[in-house]
């Protein structure tokens, strides 16, 4: 399932000449014993590229470094350019609930 659903983010978001480098590259954001919740940064690094490679590899550089950062501004940050949060977005877009299988699970903010 966590396969499927970044395909169709990806498709959804990038050209098809791109498709297959953003996979390979959202790809990589796992493989590492120090890369949590690679679900969910994986999605997370798809939302906020928005179709554009440099911007999926700046971020995942990012996420490399700390994964929270990632986190952050998919999910907690209003993107000034679409007026949403990145991740609420392409959730919407796909069909799919937070906490769906293959997009990770964000943890409810403590008290």
């Amino acid at each position: 399932m966590t396969e499927d659903v970044l395909r169709r983010a990806i498709a959804h978001t990038f050209p098809p000449g791109k498709q297959q480098r953003a996979l390979a590259v959202a790809r990589t954001y796992g493989e590492g014993a120090d890369e949590p919740e690679a679900e969910r940064v994986r999605f997370d690094l798809v939302a906020l590229a928005r179709g554009d490679l440099v911007k999926l590899e700046e971020h995942l550089a990012d996420a490399q470094r700390d994964y929270r950062d990632v986190l952050l501004w998919a999910e907690y940050e209003v993107d000034p350019v679409i007026g949403e949060r990145p991740r609420a977005r392409l959730l919407s877009a796909l069909g799919l609930e937070e906490g769906a299988p293959g997009v990770g699970r964000v943890r409810p903010k403590l008290a």
